[in-house]
């Protein structure tokens, strides 16, 4: 993953050919530069009304276009051919772009990006002079709210995405389309998040298929017939540590599915409720407890794309390596409580602390690792205090 910087260009310039770098003289364009440089990203390139995609050292002559005064139509031409050339020199899915551009520069190019962070959105010029002129030793609560805004983004990205068929809840391909099809085996996707405790993911995510594998069906109508010491029986060689916990906590979740939900789990979210509901619904089932119920409502809300009237109740779902990455990121001290990371959370996603749960996930599983963290591919490596890049240095730019 690179991390690419684009600025916008602007209408000041010299009057004779210089490279693009010095050809602007704007305070605006001067001071994006500056900040740019300071980041240390792996690139800096500027998007030119005229010439589209530029480098810093390509010389150029003076010349008077400017994307404001062009057509809808022509500038959404023009912001097919810098994607085309932007594709050319950078990965548009995997490397992260920060955009100290217009919105009229960027609007064409932000759909085809999977990852960036746009730090002066909403920003009239002077505001946005006033934080390009930010000191390079910024507070450390501004790092932080800078750092907590490129999660909430890339939480923001997976939220808005189109729901994945077949997220991987385990290694087993038929074990994850079981308890991804809630539309025909919603009480596979419960009986899932009850058996996810002290164990590995999945392995928990697992137990639904096992029990299927068991009986040769999992039509509720099949799983209800089966007593206490049936699901016991088959729960012995699931692989699970805790077979037994799981098996009566199983058996009594199918018995409340039965009596409350009349056999169809999926009644525990349909109809857009709250997300405090969901929760609560989540927590009458036996065993289930606060960090399982809001896990189990992020995932139905983010990745399979249930809708409800709000996420305000969805907290992150504290594990290690959420908490890993909060506090090698500095938004928690070392040896923070479980309730300081979710209301640490709350504080930097109000209106959907569990947005921050993915991303956090994902750094701390893919790079973030307990030992030997590979920084230089790590989506924070740019703004992270605890970064061992060698190319790079803790900023709070984006």
């Amino acid at each position: 993953m690179r991390h690419i910087v684009l600025i916008s260009c602007v209408s000041k310039k010299r009057a004779t050919a210089k490279p693009a770098g010095e050809l602007y003289i704007s305070p605006l364009f001067k001071k994006s530069l500056d900040y740019a440089r300071h980041m240390k990203p792996d690139e800096i390139l500027v998007l030119s009304a005229k010439h589209g995609l530029l480098q810093l050292d390509t010389v150029i002559d003076p010349y008077e276009l400017t994307l404001n005064k062009m057509s809808a139509r022509d500038v959404r031409e023009w912001g097919n051919w810098v994607l085309s050339q932007l594709g050319e020199v950078a990965d548009l899915q995997h490397d992260h772009f920060t955009f100290l551009a217009s919105e009229k520069y960027r609007k064409h190019l932000l759909p085809h990006i999977t990852t960036f962070s746009v730090p002066m959105e909403g920003l009239t010029i002077g505001r946005q002079l006033q934080f390009l002129s930010q000191p390079i030793n910024a507070t450390s609560k501004n790092v932080e709210e800078n750092i907590g805004d490129r999660l909430v983004e890339q939480g923001r990205v997976l939220f808005q995405s189109e729901r994945i068929e077949d997220n991987l809840f385990t290694h087993d391909p038929d074990a994850n389309a079981l308890v991804n099809d809630i539309e025909h085996f919603p009480h596979a996707y419960v009986l899932a998040c009850l058996a996810d405790f002290q164990v590995k993911a999945e392995v928990a995510w697992g137990v639904p298929y096992h029990l299927k594998h068991q009986l040769g069906s999992f039509d509720f109508s099949v799983l209800s017939r089966q007593s206490e010491s049936d699901i016991i029986h088959m729960m012995q060689d699931s692989g699970h540590r805790f077979w037994r916990v799981v098996a009566q906590r199983s058996f009594r979740a199918i018995r409340r599915i039965e009596g409350e939900y009349a056999g169809d789990a999926s009644l525990i979210w349909t109809g857009s409720p709250s997300s405090a509901e969901v929760v609560y619904r989540f927590l009458e089932f036996e065993g289930m407890g606060p960090k399982i119920a809001t896990m189990a409502t992020n995932i139905l809300a983010r990745e399979l794309k249930i809708p409800m009237s709000d996420y305000y109740s969805i907290d992150i779902s504290v594990d290690r390596h959420i908490r890993r990455v909060f506090q090698r990121l500095g938004l928690v001290p070392d040896g923070a409580t479980s309730e300081q990371i979710i209301f640490r959370a709350r504080s930097l996603s109000p209106g959907f602390p569990g947005l921050l749960d993915f991303p956090c996930f994902e750094i701390g599983r893919k790079w973030c690792r307990p030992e030997n963290p590979d920084c230089p591919d790590c989506l924070m490596r740019d703004c992270c205090p605890s970064s061992k890049s060698q190319d790079t240095e803790p900023c709070p730019d984006n």
